[in-house]
């Protein structure tokens, strides 16, 4: 359990830095486009204004890298909590009555180790911040479920391909 516990807190650390430097470089290419048209509109010369593009330019090409390093290691924590779904299950489970009930002490309280609940809180809230400010990169949503809710959708999928 206690290499679990390691891997679950470093690889949703590198999900977290991933996903700052993306933001970063989203801010950060916002911000050099905003001093180039003051650049031009200032008049400045060709140079300058030239110079300035090329590192828009680098900037840019970092965010489909970022993109790209951010799903993998969404999908390689997604693949960490599915491995270990016999401990996450329960713990889900318990996350779950405790956000429906608003009673973080009676879910710790219910058999579940309390820093796996504040694990998967955080990774929880760390996938809703990259789905809403990169829709396109797909996350491993389905192993932060209870497992009964992950056999329903199953059985759903199932029923939908017949």
């Amino acid at each position: 359990m206690e290499a679990f516990r390691r891997q679950l807190v470093i690889r949703r650390k590198v999900v977290e830095r991933i996903f700052k430097d993306l933001i970063c470089y989203r801010e950060e290419v916002l911000e050099h486009q905003q001093v180039l048209q003051q650049m031009q509109a200032a008049g400045r010369e060709e140079s300058d204004i030239r110079q300035r593009q090329n590192v828009l330019l680098e900037t840019q090409l970092m965010l489909p890298n970022s993109e790209q390093r951010l799903a993998a290691a969404c999908k390689e924590l997604g693949l960490l909590l599915a491995d270990n779904s016999a401990a996450v299950g329960p713990a889900l489970q318990q996350l779950q009555q405790q956000q429906q009930q608003q009673q973080q002490q009676q879910a710790a309280a219910a058999g579940a180790e309390a820093w796996l609940l504040e694990e998967l809180k955080t990774i929880k809230s760390l996938f809703a911040k990259i789905k809403a400010a990169a829709p396109n990169i797909e996350l491993p949503l389905q192993a932060l479920e209870p497992p009964q809710q992950q056999q329903q959708q199953q059985q759903q999928h199932e029923e939908e391909d017949i």
